[in-house]
């Protein structure tokens, strides 16, 4: 199974501001210090999500700790889509993707800036797919 992190921002009336699945927060778990984890709702049978509470704060420690992945991806990106010809098959993917990276990025450091409320609830989730690997 392969896993993933989603992070969704809840305003106080509890509807979704925002739900993002931040580039290269995979590992979470392992880091993220003293979240009381709990199994999620999950839409998909057979699969074991887990999520907890976390605090704009922790939101922006994680974001910070985990910053150089995308931006490293952007890096990567950038420079390969500077070799690849106009007309290459590749490009529109690669730039496609690039501009998503950035999104999330620019969402992320959103969130965890003065622009959100302090009254914003976050609610980070570990979930499992199928990759289709092994």
């Amino acid at each position: 199974m392969a896993r993933s992190v989603r992070l969704t921002a809840y305003a106080a009336d509890g509807s979704v501001l925002e739900c993002i699945e931040p580039t290269g927060w995979e590992r979470v778990d392992a880091i993220a210090g003293p979240l009381v984890w709990r199994d999620a709702d999950s839409s998909t049978d057979g699969y074991h999500d887990i999520e907890a509470d976390i605090t704009k704060e922790g939101v922006r420690k994680l974001h910070q700790q985990f910053r150089h992945w995308p931006e490293g991806h952007i890096e990567f990106f950038e420079a390969d889509l500077k070799r690849r010809a106009p007309d290459d098959p590749y490009r529109k993917e690669e730039e496609g993707h690039l501009e998503r990276v950035r999104a999330k990025l620019k969402t992320l450091d959103d969130l965890v800036s003065d622009k959100t409320p302090d009254d914003v609830r976050f609610v980070i989730c570990i979930f499992e797919w199928e990759s289709g690997l092994g």
